[in-house]
């Protein structure tokens, strides 16, 4: 009895689990938090615990469970939250499942700045450069100014490939940089 009355726990305080252990990099004790409170009670996440979650299984590279958490965001309504599905975006990109990571951020409705980036970076890491400088036009187009996070993602993708391409596509970004005043503005971004 005194184990069936430790499961009956509200959300908060789940989520409150959760993101301990995900905060401390436990991440593997996250998803047995989850699994508990999914399998002994009566409580369902919501969209404070789904991010959380993807975050443990982007960090684990667990597509397995990270495809599960989705099948229960799905199953639960919450495929519309901006912060799910960003969460989404980055699980599936650090997966690297950049299709289907794709495939989630061609489906939102709204895009935050945050939610261009996870993509731009999906690309990036990829080495998918003119994929990543394509959604960066788009991304300007659309009126979202880009973060010095933006183009630390596309430089550090630009290096990662033969100096020819870094010349051709990083040379471009770093006059962007100059232009817009950003290149001195984080070290972060100057080191890239």
């Amino acid at each position: 009895m005194a184990v069936r009355a430790a499961f009956r726990k509200p959300l908060y305080q789940w989520n409150l689990m959760i993101r301990d252990s995900t905060n401390n990099g436990f991440f593997t004790e996250t998803l047995n938090i989850y699994t508990s409170m999914v399998s002994h009670s009566a409580v369902h996440g919501n969209h404070f615990t789904y991010p959380l979650l993807l975050k443990a299984c982007a960090s684990l590279g667990s597509i397995t469970h990270g495809t599960m958490i989705h099948a229960h965001v799905l199953r639960l309504g919450l495929q519309h939250d901006l912060f799910v599905q960003t969460a989404l975006v980055d699980m599936y990109a650090k997966c690297t499942y950049v299709d289907s990571a794709r495939h989630v951020f061609d489906e939102m409705a709204h895009r935050s700045v945050v939610s261009w980036n996870a993509m731009i970076s999906a690309y990036s890491r990829g080495s998918l450069i003119d994929e990543a400088l394509s959604l960066l036009k788009d991304m300007r187009v659309l009126g979202v100014e880009p973060t010095p996070s933006t183009f630390v993602s596309i430089l550090s993708g630009c290096s990662d490939s033969d100096s020819f391409s870094f010349w051709w596509q990083g040379m471009p970004i770093h006059c962007c940089l100059i232009k817009l005043g950003l290149v001195y503005s984080e070290v972060t971004l100057a080191n890239a």
